[in-house]
């Protein structure tokens, strides 16, 4: 299946397979209860991996598989995993649970972690590739996605809104930055209050919630070296 053409009907069907991920591992999420914090292994970075952050991944490949789709999967826990043939295979980036040191803290007032997806339209992506995302809060149930050409939307108590976002007017000590400032690599952040967190999740979905209005990110993984850094230099 490939989605350069980028038709009405495949972004159907990922819009699809968005909604039964969420769906799923909101389901396994809540099934999990404490279980979901036991540690079973280390992931390729050395950090632990929950038994929640495994079965999510788990049940995200499961879906993948299961629909046929071409892609190359990169994982925070599972590694690299290939579905389908060679060629003209999609990227998919998942992480089982983002913010696991918020899931296991015992509060916090922006206390947010979920399973988070994205897909691009090839496997040296540009951010124009990016066909489809979905973000799950588990921490509230909040269910956040994304598709090229349609808009964010967030999908709450049964309720789909439409979530329109706009840049701040200005530049000054009053922005609500979260993220990291306290950096070597942010120095030139010093002079904003930033809300530092702990995940990616809780800085994008406090963006997209109107908590926030700037995100200041930054990983020192190397998760992202599959990607050609003097091709997405000018973005």
């Amino acid at each position: 299946m490939r989605m350069e053409r980028n038709t009405r009907k495949e972004m159907e069907s990922l819009r699809d397979i968005c909604f039964e991920i969420a769906k799923r591992t909101s389901t396994t999420f809540l099934n999990l209860g404490e279980a979901g914090k036991e540690r079973v292994q280390s992931n390729r970075f050395g950090e632990t991996t929950l038994r929640a952050d495994w079965e999510c991944e788990e049940e995200v490949l499961k879906i993948l598989k299961k629909r046929g789709l071409n892609i190359r999967v990169i994982s925070e826990e599972h590694g690299v995993v290939e579905i389908g043939g060679d060629e003209g295979k999609l990227l998919g980036i998942l992480d089982g649970i983002d913010g696991t040191r918020q899931y296991v803290a015992e509060g916090s007032e922006y206390k947010s972690f979920g399973t988070l997806f994205g897909v691009f339209s090839n496997n040296d992506p540009l951010y124009k590739d990016c066909l489809a995302s979905c973000a799950v809060e588990h921490s509230t149930g909040r269910i956040f996605m994304a598709f090229k050409g349609q808009g964010c939307f967030v999908i709450e108590q049964g309720k789909t809104r439409r979530i329109k976002l706009e840049g701040p007017k200005e530049v000054s000590s009053k922005l609500r930055m979260f993220g990291d400032g306290k950096s070597l690599y942010t120095a030139q952040l010093s002079p904003f209050n930033v809300i530092e967190t702990s995940s990616a999740t809780q800085n994008f979905l406090a963006l997209l919630s109107g908590r926030g209005d700037v995100v200041s990110l930054y990983t020192l993984k190397g998760n992202f070296a599959f990607i050609n850094p003097l091709k997405n230099a000018t973005l």
